[in-house]
């Protein structure tokens, strides 16, 4: 997909590092530089990183900076996760249905989802909400009776 945005997961990035570099303040330096979210202040934490360890720098400037950072990702998106736990949930969700026939995973797969809303709900119905939040929900919920599914 030619417009789709590439993200790496900031997890995995820092995996692959802390074997090689283990003192706590670059985890500390290397957090602070993929959360931060003005593209000059990520630069100030990266050149604090430079003057410790230039290896270090060098290494993380390797990769590309807006698929881990997030003063560089791009704007137009929802989501400023770093973090990719979400396909990380989907994927431990079907590992073992991805070894049976297709509509077996299909049907595995569309249970565990109901199983998961249902647990969600129940969780959803012991939260106490602000009045504010029950306006939103109730707005989003007349808003979802309208929407149409379209193929793209």
């Amino acid at each position: 997909m030619p417009l789709a945005e590439d993200r790496q997961c900031t997890r995995h990035i820092y995996a692959n590092v802390k074997k090689k570099f283990t003192w706590v303040l670059y985890r500390n330096l290397f957090w602070k530089a993929a959360k931060e979210t003005y593209p000059a202040k990520f630069r100030q934490v990266m050149k604090e990183i430079k003057d410790i360890r230039n290896d270090a720098h060098k290494h993380l400037m390797d990769r590309h900076r807006e698929s881990w950072s997030r003063a560089f990702f791009t704007t137009d998106k929802a989501c400023d996760d770093a973090e990719n736990r979400i396909s990380e949930c989907f994927n431990a969700l079907i590992v073992d249905a991805i070894r049976k026939p297709i509509i077996n995973m299909f049907e595995d797969i569309r249970v565990s989802l109901m199983e998961r809303m249902q647990r969600m709900r129940g969780k959803h119905v012991k939260w106490n909400k602000t009045n504010r939040i029950w306006s939103k929900l109730g707005s989003n919920r007349w808003r979802a009776n309208v929407w149409v599914n379209s193929c793209s």
